[in-house]
């Protein structure tokens, strides 16, 4: 785990199987990077009996103003609705569920720009 991570960020066991990965100063593309990195890592040291299963939720924290445990909440919440049980969704309900998260696990602004291309 750690060396997907860069040197000044944390990582640690949260419980259990569980770990979490606070990254200092990363943007959610940067984010991306990591959890690709992780996801490489993770594959290469798997074998064909045991393969190695992840489950990775994000959130980003726009301002010292956030509590850190919404934001731990947030990942937490992604990680869980991202499993691959989750029902699937129409397009509308989509919108929905993306136009109630907005400002919370969502930017608001990209969620206005992805309803109004959904529209068109």
């Amino acid at each position: 785990m750690r060396s997907s991570v860069r040197h000044e960020d944390i990582t640690n066991r949260w419980g259990g199987d569980e770990f979490i990965v606070l990254l200092t100063q990363t943007d959610k593309k940067a984010a991306g990077k990591v959890i690709q990195r992780i996801k490489q890592n993770c594959a290469a040291i798997g074998d064909d009996e045991i393969p190695i299963s992840l489950g990775i939720g994000t959130a980003v924290k726009y301002s010292p103003e956030q509590d850190m445990a919404e934001i731990l909440d947030k990942a937490d919440d992604v990680m869980t609705n991202t499993r691959s049980y989750n029902k699937k969704v129409n397009k509308d309900e989509a919108l929905k569920e993306l136009k109630r998260c907005a400002g919370s696990q969502f930017d608001p602004e990209l969620v206005e720009i992805f309803q109004e291309m959904m529209n068109e």
